[in-house]
């Protein structure tokens, strides 16, 4: 059978940060899930190498330094029967006797043991406390656990919160509150970022993405329907964390495998239900999907996700009785929910209710003035409000400047004032007064002939010139008539650009 030090690959050695080392070393060879008989066995042999250290250590500091002729001297070994047996001295007396100390032991190298072995007691604890799944979910346990004085001495906490991650790493079924409580206490984050820690590159790599998850917007599952439950409760996290992990990635057929084994141990947790109706709503097995959802507010009455979740289902399959049943039961106690309201908008409309319709979308628009949804569905109902049928079966009309001024719509005149008023910007008024002024420049300094040609006729004439005779001398004004052309041509596009953005805006 191979001892632990062979199995760890290192000489005995009562240093202990050699041997997590090696273990942290070994962990990438005997990892829990692929091979947990040889995580287990690995396992054992660090225990059993960190107690052997322990022991050499206390054995170490335990022996006192006696000189060898007080040990020899039997009047040494005997000094306390033989001061029962001798009257009271004299002070003169008394002071011809060196009484030796029986034992030498160096008040440091007591603390020292007894440090040590409050730690090994520590862990010993947290052991526990792991293994005893009620206790585990706790947050009160822990903070018993973590209110220990050896946490006040930096150096010594530094040294716990190292060996207390390596034990997470492989003891991670932890409910959210217990890893933001383990954060708060020792920061591992920043400790693994830094790489301030006692874990192999690799290993921290992958478990500081997990441990991100945990203590940020992870989802976070409850653990209190199976905290008494008879059952592997490891293994059952362990398919439940798989089969959520599976819907957040879309990867539905996988989170089904994983929900049935999860379901073999233990099919009434509410998170396990509200996963599985989930992934068969995107599956499109809608109707399963609702009777789970139906299910699981039987467990869980108050949670308003999952009602808004059941009333959007019931609304794809045109239950809209119930759906609106659900809408109107979440806006009693949150007058306020804007899910609820435009969900109960779009029912509405969908029956042909367009003035209560018309409503609930006003209601969400006060309270989300820039909604897209709440003025696309706004502007749809006011355009079935127009048309012949709805005046003919309701006999009234809404005035139209009344439905436009809900929409926020602009009139002809309001767009055109807005129109003129924008010219007015310098990227726009820049190239307006830049045309004038190259208008007039053409022909200014040209010959006496220009006087009287038009200008446009001029800039004409100065095209034709180049393009029929470019070898020919030309006369004075003919390029700078042809370039002052392209200039006011490239004010005028800027104009045009600048008009097309602002009608585009205002539309």
């Amino acid at each position: 059978m191979k001892s632990p030090w062979d199995i760890l690959e290192i000489e005995p050695t009562d240093d202990l940060s050699v041997i997590k080392k090696a273990y942290s070393k070994k962990l990438k060879v005997y990892h829990p899930e692929d091979d947990p008989e040889g995580y287990q066995m690995l396992r054992e042999a660090y225990d059993q190498a960190s107690k052997q250290a322990k022991r050499k250590k206390k054995q170490r500091v335990a022996v006192p330094d006696i000189p060898e002729e007080e040990v020899n001297d039997q009047s040494t070994r005997n000094i306390e029967e033989e001061l029962n047996d001798q009257p009271i001295l004299n002070v003169e007396e008394e002071e011809q006797f060196d009484i030796p100390s029986l034992i030498k032991l160096p008040s440091h190298q007591n603390l020292e043991w007894d440090k040590e072995d409050a730690i090994e007691q520590f862990f010993d604890n947290a052991e526990d406390l792991y293994n005893d799944f009620p206790s585990r979910i706790e947050e009160e346990k822990w903070l018993e656990l973590l209110d220990d004085d050896l946490l006040w001495d930096m150096e010594l906490k530094q040294r716990i919160s190292e060996d207390l991650l390596i034990f997470i790493t492989q003891h991670y079924t932890l409910p959210k509150h217990i890893w933001l409580l383990l954060e708060n206490q020792f920061a591992w984050r920043a400790m693994m970022e830094s790489g301030n820690h006692g874990l192999d590159p690799e290993s921290t790599a992958n478990f500081l993405r997990f441990y991100k998850q945990r203590i940020g917007i992870y989802p976070a599952l409850s653990f209190e329907a199976i905290k008494y439950a008879n059952i592997d409760h490891d293994e059952f996290l362990s398919q439940r964390e798989e089969a959520l992990g599976y819907l957040l990635a879309n990867e539905l057929d996988e989170a089904l495998l994983s929900i049935e084994r999860a379901e073999a141990l233990f099919a009434d947790d509410p998170d396990l239900l509200r996963i599985k109706a989930d992934t068969l709503f995107k599956l499109g097995i809608v109707t399963e999907s609702i009777a789970l959802w139906k299910k699981y507010l039987t467990l869980r009455p108050n949670d308003i996700d999952a009602k808004m979740f059941l009333a959007r289902a019931l609304y794809t399959q045109k239950m809209f009785s119930e759906a609106q049943d659900l809408c109107d039961e979440l806006l009693a106690s949150h007058p306020e929910h804007t899910g609820a309201i435009s969900l109960k908008g779009k029912i509405l409309l969908k029956e042909g209710r367009l003035e209560e319709s018309r409503q609930q979308f006003k209601d969400l628009k006060r309270l989300v003035p820039y909604d897209a949804e709440a003025v696309t569905y706004l502007s749809e109902i006011h355009q079935l409000m127009g048309t012949p049928a709805y005046r003919k079966k309701y006999k009234h009309i809404f005035p139209k400047a009344s439905l436009r001024r809900e929409l926020q719509e602009k009139s002809f005149m309001n767009k055109l004032g807005s129109f003129i008023f924008n010219q007015f910007r310098l990227r726009t008024l820049i190239p307006i007064i830049l045309i004038f002024v190259f208008w007039n420049m053409i022909g200014i300094g040209g010959n006496d002939f220009t006087s009287d040609v038009p200008r446009w006729a001029l800039i004409m004439g100065s095209i034709t010139f180049l393009l029929t005779d470019p070898t020919a001398e030309p006369f004075s004004i003919t390029i700078p008539t042809v370039l002052l052309f392209l200039l006011i041509i490239l004010c005028m596009v800027k104009i045009l650009r600048e008009w097309r953005h602002l009608i585009r805006a205002m539309k």
